[in-house]
């Protein structure tokens, strides 16, 4: 229930008007169930999410689903690769970039 909730409030949030503004990178999204997805993406470090687009439709996937994912990065003529981090603060578990 939570985590519907979770996603709700996700889906919500950045389906807004905000997603306009978003820098979307062409790149490759690695799902901890070994799904790929290749689209553009929009990393929101501030939230530990991803924004995936794929034609007009746009996915929320948060840290704790993604294993890594690669952008392209036009103004650093780069490719850029990133892992999500499980860490533990005590007893809390928490997943980030």
């Amino acid at each position: 229930m939570k985590l519907r909730c979770l996603f709700s409030f996700c889906l919500f949030v950045f389906t807004s008007a905000e997603i306009v503004a978003d820098d979307w990178y062409p790149g490759t999204l690695k799902l901890k169930n070994n799904k790929t997805l290749q689209g553009e993406i929009a990393v929101k470090f501030e939230y530990d999410v991803i924004l995936y687009r794929v034609a007009n439709e746009v996915m929320v996937f948060p840290a704790h689903k993604i294993e890594s994912f690669y952008i392209y990065d036009d103004v650093e003529e780069s490719n850029r690769q990133f892992v999500s981090l499980q860490l533990y603060i005590g007893a809390a578990k928490y997943h980030q970039f």
